[in-house]
């Protein structure tokens, strides 16, 4: 069966502007007038050359009720590939024309569910230190850093790294990346990246002036 997508969508459309009209709860439609609505966002629909372009209209014309749980999605999408960047659990910076470890993230010592990459046994890389190379393929600085681990997510890279700006003396260290999202974009691992600073609250003077034993509030640095 072949079909035609435009009049498909501007039937998709109808029928999304008119369940509304037929099921919202406020048949006053929050006082917008939704027969506007519908010419409105028809002209819209004229421009749309993808699917998601339809999704974006529909999303637009339903937020006009201004009304939460107002969803759209789905449909006949053509994603393109996804690309998870790998992370390293570092702060960068630039320095003398490379890149190098601002930061170290540790993360909770407490939390056996989060290791970041350079926390794990075994990988002596440290604040201050330039990372040359990934896989072998130098860093280009005119482009964020973490170009360089796109599609490289939840992967072992091997960095090259040094102290000084060089590639004497040089070494080469294996780093498991970790990816911050999930491929539909909601995040993978709450608490990558988060550094808490939580203190034990036990003593006398302060449970004195009513305190109560306990986790103080966990920080954002």
């Amino acid at each position: 069966m072949t079909v035609d997508p435009k009049p498909e969508w501007r039937q998709i459309l109808g029928d999304v502007w008119r369940i509304e009209r037929d099921f919202f709860y406020d048949a006053n439609m929050h006082g917008v007038d939704w027969d506007d609505m519908k010419v409105r966002y028809g002209k819209l629909l004229d421009n749309a050359v993808t699917r998601s372009d339809v999704n974006f209209v529909i999303g637009e014309l339903i937020a006009e009720l201004n009304a939460s749980h107002t969803y759209r999605g789905g449909g006949d999408i053509d994603d393109g590939e996804v690309r998870n960047v790998g992370y390293l659990g570092i702060d960068w910076e630039l320095s003398n024309g490379a890149y190098r470890i601002r930061n170290i993230i540790t993360g909770a010592p407490w939390d056996l569910e989060v290791r970041l990459p350079l926390s794990q046994p075994g990988i002596k890389m440290t604040k201050g230190d330039y990372i040359l190379a990934v896989n072998g393929e130098p860093l280009d600085v005119a482009k964020a850093p973490w170009a360089s681990f796109a599609g490289l997510a939840e992967k072992t890279v091997e960095l090259t790294v040094n102290s000084k700006l060089t590639m004497d003396g040089a070494r080469n260290v294996a780093v498991p990346t970790f990816r911050m999202y999930n491929p539909d974009g909601t995040w993978f691992k709450e608490g990558y990246g988060v550094d808490p600073d939580i203190e034990v609250i036990d003593d006398p003077a302060q449970l004195a002036r009513g305190s109560i034993l306990s986790l103080s509030e966990a920080y954002w640095r």
